[in-house]
Parts: C-alpha cells; structure tokens; sequence
C-alpha cells in the first residue's frame, strides 16, 4: 500500500488493510470488524496460496462427550481444534507396555507415561501431518487397562484409526471441491469423562446436516453426546468474476504462464466477506508450512508477494 501511495497511483476505489488477529481460534477480530467498519466491495487475503483460492470447502468442528468416573486414564491433548497433533501424553496408574509405533512415529515409556511423537501441522491438511493422538489411541488399545477404560479406549481407536478422510463414518467423499477431511485433534480424558474435539473439511455435495447425523449415529451409539463448536459453510467466488480474474492476471504476468484458481480445505479470511478470495501467499506447488514446526517464509518469496501485492492493489483500484 505503500508503495502504490508512494508512486501517486490515482485510485478509483478505496483501499484498507484489515490487520486479524484472532484468525485461528475465534474470529473475534472478524466479528468486531463487521460491527463497527463499512463491508468491503472485494478483497483478497494473503492467508492461502498460489495462483489464488476462490473455493473454500465447508469447516466443522464437533465436540463428543461421555461423563466417565473412576477411570485410570489421563490425557490432555491438543492445542485448538484445527490443529493437529504432533505430540500426545497419556498417564496410567500403572506402568505401561511398550510396544511399537508405525513409522513417522516414535514412542517414549516412562513407568505410566506414555509420550507419542509425530509430525504436527494444519487439519485442512491431515495427510501431511503425523497425528499423535491416533497413534496413542492405538498404543493404549494394547495396555492392560480396566475393562470400563479398555472398551472405551479400544471404540476410539477402532474408529478413528489412522484415518484421513472420515472412513469410519462413512465419509469419505469427493467432488469438484475437494476429498473431506477428519482430523481428531484434542482429547481430555480425566476422571470426570472423555471430551474428543474432531475438525472436519467437507465438500460441497456434503452438506452439514448429513455430516453432523453420520458423526452422532456413530458416537451416540458409544455413549457420547455432540456438540457444535464451529460450522463455516463453504464458500465460492466465480472465476469470471472481476476480482477473480484480475487477480488471475496479474499473477500470470508476475510467474510467466497460465494458471487457474484452486479449491481448498481450509479456512481463510475471504469467507468473512461476499466477495473474497484468498491470494498467495504459499508458493504455488510448494507444500504449506502452515501450523507446521519452524514455519516461515523465504526473503525471495516476500520480495514476490511485495510486488504482486502492490500490482493487484494497483489493477483493482486504480484508475
């Protein structure tokens, strides 16, 4: 924005930078935004990737609670909803079993401490994430637990596995929009009950009623009850459209050949707003860092996003 000013670019448009920041939890900052400030006519956020993102799938995150008492299993596992885990801990009354863990794990035994470690990363993209909490869940199904504990740790780890897209419920789908995603990425287990947060990306020919029936069929029937913690509905800006194509445009003529808008699992920022997309800021082809351990962005890609960035700014709203 700057350097548009700087070089005396007449505008057409008004031009504001909306600074988030409470993007990964709540959308608080959304929320307050779309109280107090006038709507934007079309935006573009840097929170995806190249060429641009103009399809987003539907987000839903459910919580499934069964009030326990008496249980020798403690776990506390997972730091938000979207996020998966790359370390999980559970505490037994009594000194665990070591066994073995598939590869992309490792395993650490400490008396009645249990340690998994995998890979941790985004929940949009589970397949490029080791999740710990599904491997512990399996390591636990071989401990000599109480029957109450062993039936109810053996249910989860049947189901959940070290699945990707939902196959235990049924819900592996795919269309136009993308292939659904299931991630269980927190657990509270105490001895007061057992709270599993799931994060789930779904497609556009699956809508939110049948997602959330086929999750509660399941886990009712194992004594959980379901709760909604978030349901973003999916979100679509034509390719025809001006912001779409203008943005297209200006990054064919930055990266030197042609390229379409992409549909995604996760959840950005344009889908606060009608008319907005998500734009850069991953490179296109390259595999996300998002959420990922050491994550950054290399000096030569900012220097691209710099000017790109200035160059849409410039398209969009100048004269």
């Amino acid at each position: 924005m700057a350097a548009v000013k700087a070089a005396g670019v007449p505008l057409k448009r008004r031009v504001r930078l909306f600074l988030g920041g409470d993007e990964e939890v709540g959308w608080s900052c959304i929320e307050r935004y779309k109280k107090t400030e006038e709507l934007p006519t079309m935006a573009f956020t840097p929170d995806g990737c190249y060429p641009l993102v103009n399809s987003e799938m539907g987000i839903c995150q459910t919580r499934f609670h069964k009030a326990r008492s008496g249980s020798s299993v403690r776990i506390d596992c997972g730091t938000a909803p979207n996020v998966v885990p790359g370390e999980a801990a559970a505490e037994l009354s009594f000194p665990a079993v070591p066994c073995e863990v598939p590869e992309g794990f490792t395993a650490e035994f400490h008396g009645g401490r249990i340690v998994i470690h995998g890979f941790g990363g985004h929940a949009a993209h589970n397949e490029s994430a080791k999740n710990a909490l599904q491997c512990l869940l399996q390591v636990l199904n071989e401990q000599p637990l109480p029957p109450e504990d062993y039936a109810d740790v053996s249910a989860l780890a049947a189901l959940l596995g070290y699945d990707l897209h939902g196959e235990g419920f049924g819900l592996d789908v795919k269309d136009e929009s993308g292939r659904l995603t299931l991630s269980p990425d927190m657990l509270k287990w105490d001895d007061t009950g057992i709270t599993l947060t799931i994060d789930t990306r779904h497609p556009f020919s699956m809508t939110l009623d049948t997602l959330l029936k086929k999750q509660n069929d399941v886990f009712s029937a194992l004594g959980y009850t379901q709760s909604v913690v978030k349901a973003d509905a999916s979100h679509f800006i034509p390719k025809e459209s001006e912001l779409v194509s203008t943005l297209l445009d200006v990054y064919e003529t930055h990266i030197g050949h042609h390229a379409e808008p992409l549909s995604i699992g996760g959840g950005t920022y344009a889908r606060a707003f009608e008319n907005a997309v998500a734009f850069g800021l991953d490179p296109e082809g390259a595999e996300s860092e998002c959420h990922m351990p050491n994550e950054s962005v290399a000096l030569k890609d900012i220097r691209f996003n710099t000017v790109v960035f200035a160059d849409a700014i410039r398209r969009l709203a100048g004269k």
